[in-house]
């Protein structure tokens, strides 16, 4: 619990902390893929100590930008596929 005080203190908010591993299990990732999140810019974190820290709000930016990326991939494989079956459809009309 110190850890948490600790980091309570370096980030100077009372906001709701995560540590690596709980944002792991949050996402149904492993940790390592959470540290590496972090280290590239895609999750910010804050370390203290040895630890490292996520803000609640940094991780439901993080989750939400993922979901915002997850359904515009859905909607360009969607088009894609649209335009297949277009495509499909006018090559068995020429061939008719």
């Amino acid at each position: 619990m110190a850890v948490y005080q600790q980091a309570e203190a370096k980030i100077g908010v009372a906001e709701k902390l995560h540590t690596i591993d709980e944002v792991a299990a949050l996402l149904h990732q492993q940790p390592s893929t959470i540290k590496s999140y972090v280290r590239g810019g895609r999750l910010k974190g804050t370390p203290v100590g040895k630890s490292w820290f996520v803000m609640d709000r940094d991780l439901q930016s993080f989750m939400e930008k993922q979901r915002d990326d997850a359904d515009a991939e859905l909607a360009r494989r969607k088009e894609k596929a649209q335009r297949a079956a277009k495509t499909r459809e006018a090559n068995r009309a020429e061939k008719a």
